[in-house]
């Protein structure tokens, strides 16, 4: 399971970062599978559907069936959410976060929105001060 997520996570952050044209440069340590092999590592885990629930005395729901245990489904669950977020219309809202050293991305809720979280943008506020105030030439970490 452990292996499906990890590929699940690099095909995510190859196929984010060409949709969001990501200005930042990946580390030497974070592999970046090839576009053709991500739509297919993303395409392969995707195997979970939904299903309508509408039991006589209770709500309309949504369930989702794949193949597998419960872990196995979560997996396949996200992989399928992904393929929805890319596709939709809310990919237009798909951002990178700006602060130094982050990785992560962001569905943004304002056109000015920068950091995924607001620890992130402390991060950034921080450096920011940093670099106004220290002019030694002292790289950040």
């Amino acid at each position: 399971m452990a292996r499906s997520l990890r590929a699940l996570r690099g095909a995510l952050r190859r196929l984010a970062s060409e949709t969001t044209g990501d200005p930042r440069s990946s580390p030497a340590s974070v592999p970046k599978p090839d576009r053709q092999k991500a739509i297919s590592t993303l395409n392969a885990l995707a195997r979970a559907w939904p299903e309508l629930r509408w039991p006589a005395d209770g709500p309309i729901s949504r369930v989702y069936r794949g193949d597998g245990g419960e872990a196995r489904l979560a997996v396949q669950v996200i992989a399928r959410q992904a393929v929805e977020l890319l596709t939709g219309p809310d990919r237009d809202h798909l951002r990178p976060c700006l602060a130094p050293n982050c990785l992560l991305f962001f569905a943004d809720s304002h056109a000015r929105r920068e950091w995924c979280s607001p620890v992130c943008g402390n991060r950034a506020r921080v450096a920011r001060h940093y670099r106004r105030h220290h002019t030694s030439g002292v790289p950040l970490r």
